[in-house]
C-alpha cells in the first residue's frame, strides 16, 4: 500500500495504529520513481513496521529516464 502518499498526511499514524489492531502485522509501500524510492528509506525509519520495496511504477514509465 501507498502509506506515504499525501492523501495519507492528515491520519497515517492512527491508520497504522488501527490496521496494526486488527491483526495487521507489516505493511509493503512500493516505490514509484527513483527519487521517491529513496524517500522511502527515511520513511521506513519513522514507521519500524513498514517494509519498503523500491521500483519504478509503470503508470509513470514517461517520467523515468534512463539516466
Amino acid at each position: 500500500c501507498h502509506l506515504d502518499f499525501t492523501e495519507f498526511d492528515a491520519n497515517r499514524g492512527s491508520l497504522i495504529k488501527e490496521c496494526m489492531a486488527k491483526g495487521v502485522e507489516r505493511f509493503i509501500v512500493p516505490g514509484i520513481s527513483l527519487a521517491q524510492s529513496q524517500q522511502l528509506i527515511e520513511f521506513k525509519a519513522k514507521y519500524p513496521q513498514v517494509h519498503i520495496a523500491a521500483g519504478l511504477h509503470p503508470y509513470f514509465l514517461d517520467e523515468h529516464k534512463d539516466a
